[in-house]
């Protein structure tokens, strides 16, 4: 993946370590996989606190990823928003309510 270091630290598609043209059956497939991995109840020495705790927060990260990337509308908007896109302009509000740059001139 091509992303910087601090672009993976948020992105679902690290999460789920797929690259962001992947199809929604890659996403289903990605999200078993690790939370089978990562599911608390699968840590080998389920005294370890420590161990129990990364798990539970790794499983969390998977599957607050997985709600998004597995519904196409709010994948939508992940990636706009990604983008620098506002979803609202892209969709919500019709084409003559949008914003529009001013006219007048900067001088």
């Amino acid at each position: 993946m091509s992303a910087s270091a601090s672009d993976e630290t948020l992105s679902h598609y690290a999460v789920l370590e797929l690259d962001p043209r992947a199809s929604s059956e890659d996403i289903r497939k990605a999200h078993r996989r690790l939370a089978l991995k990562w599911h608390p109840d699968k840590v080998a020495d389920s005294s370890d606190e420590v161990a129990v705790k990364v798990a539970t927060q790794q499983f969390q990260l998977l599957q607050a990823a997985f709600e998004v990337l597995s519904d196409e509308r709010k994948r939508r908007q992940y990636d706009a928003q990604r983008a620098g896109v506002s979803f609202a302009q892209q969709e919500d509000i019709p084409p003559w309510k949008r914003s529009r740059p001013s006219a007048r001139t900067p001088w």
